[in-house]
């Protein structure tokens, strides 16, 4: 099917939050954001709590509105130039999607933790990537230090009081729901694992397959809430880039697991599910990238105490212990070094986008001591270049050719699907 007037519509509706005065950035949406998905998957269950409802809208009138069971399938970087090229979601999307909008940073440590515990980062905690945390800096994907090495308890670092408020999966009403998440066995042991899935049990997982299958066998029997996240669309959009045949590739083998799935599940189990597709955040093709010269790396080391990244967004930290700067003077080194390429952002500013607009003033305080004095977020199209100067993930054996993080419309904006488990058709292949 032809995806693109759709996509063209969904753009005519997200317009509105185009950000006036900076170029391809745009903001999130206070409602229609992936912070509802796990209220609207509770009400579903007909547990409803806060923030149920605030979805019902948004979604078509075909999406169902109870069910006996859930299955949620978190597809990691699942924007919409990657549904284009999808066969089966696609053709949901239209009777059961909506967009959403993900959080900011849209990073998948801040973005998962804000699905499945339904806050905003400024809410949980993890305000982005390669942060600020207790006296250092912390890989919030692997929770260590930055640079690898130590864990967290090694490191001196006290995780248990990053959570700053309970998430949904630990409220009344999701107690007693049977549940469970699926993820890989690699990650399966992680640190953000258990902070971002708190109050739900993980059981890992090698490939798809065995995933969905045993996802399939939970809700045919006492789970009523199953939930599967996939990484490898991730890694391959990475490398690759979201419209390449590798990437279409692997969202159609997923699609062809569903079907297999749902053949193998008896049809008055499906007749009662409900699928939840969901994606924490999209990404932007890379085509130029920013260095990081000397001059100002010099500059970074006496005046700041730390300096991180969330992708295509750079945590400023200053040093309290050094000569206090001026504001002017800060907005200026930075802005000498993004030029007209990116959007340098005081606190007063990323701390709204990261939604702590509501917090009073002690919470304003730990959010900045996290999120940073300044984060500048870098244009679409635009990356920053560390190679030899600063920790980098080196895990990608291609050079990284999109990213994430930042706020272009490709990061942005991700659908959402709610549809009856039956609209999978049965019997194999696509």
């Amino acid at each position: 099917m032809d995806f693109h007037p759709t996509l063209a519509a969904i753009h005519r509706e997200t317009a509105p939050l185009l950000h006036p005065g900076q170029a391809g950035v745009y903001t999130p949406h206070p409602q229609r954001n992936i912070t509802a998905i796990m209220a609207h998957i509770l009400a579903l269950l007909d547990r409803p709590t806060l923030g149920a409802g605030v979805l019902d809208a948004a979604l078509p009138p075909g999406s169902p509105r109870k069910a006996r069971r859930v299955l949620l399938l978190t597809i990691d970087s699942l924007g919409f130039k990657e549904l284009a090229a999808s066969r089966l979601l696609a053709g949901l999307y239209g009777p059961y999607g909506c967009w959403l909008t993900s959080v900011f940073p849209s990073v998948t440590s801040a973005a998962l933790t804000a699905i499945y515990q339904g806050l905003s980062p400024a809410r949980h905690g993890i305000l982005g990537h390669t942060i600020y945390k207790d006296f250092g800096m912390v890989d919030t994907l692997t929770m260590k230090p930055k640079g690898g090495g130590k864990s967290i308890r090694e490191g001196g670092f006290a995780k248990h009081r990053w959570r700053w408020e309970p998430g949904l999966m630990e409220t009344p009403a999701a107690q007693g729901l049977g549940s469970a998440i699926l993820v890989n066995q690699n990650i399966a042991g992680s640190g953000l694992s258990q902070f971002a899935y708190k109050g739900i049990p993980i059981v890992p997982f090698a490939e798809t397959l065995e995933a969905l299958d045993k996802a399939a066998r939970m809700v045919s029997g006492p789970t009523a809430f199953a939930s599967v996240y996939l990484a490898g669309v991730d890694y391959l959009i990475h490398a690759y880039g979201g419209t390449s045949s590798q990437v279409a590739m692997a969202i159609h083998q997923i699609e062809e697991d569903l079907c297999w799935m749902v053949n193998q599940m008896a049809p008055e189990v499906v007749a009662e599910t409900t699928l939840v597709i969901a994606a924490d955040h999209g990404q932007c093709d890379i085509t130029e990238k920013i260095p990081l010269p000397l001059p100002f790396l010099d500059w970074a080391q006496a005046n700041l105490r730390g300096l991180g990244f969330s992708g295509r967004a750079m945590h400023v930290y200053l040093n309290p212990q050094s000569n206090p700067l001026k504001p002017e003077e800060v907005t200026s080194r930075l802005k000498e070094l993004v030029g007209d390429k990116g959007w340098v952002m005081p606190f007063s500013e990323a701390g709204l986008l990261a939604g702590g607009g509501a917090a009073e003033a002690p919470q304003q305080t730990r959010i900045r001591e996290s999120l940073g004095d300044w984060v500048v977020v870098l244009h679409p199209g635009i990356n920053w270049d560390k190679t030899g100067t600063v920790y980098h993930n080196p895990k990608y054996s291609s050079p990284v050719v999109s990213q994430h993080g930042g706020l272009s419309w490709d990061e942005m904006f991700v659908p959402l699907i709610s549809a009856p488990l039956g609209a999978v058709p049965r019997g194999g292949t696509l």
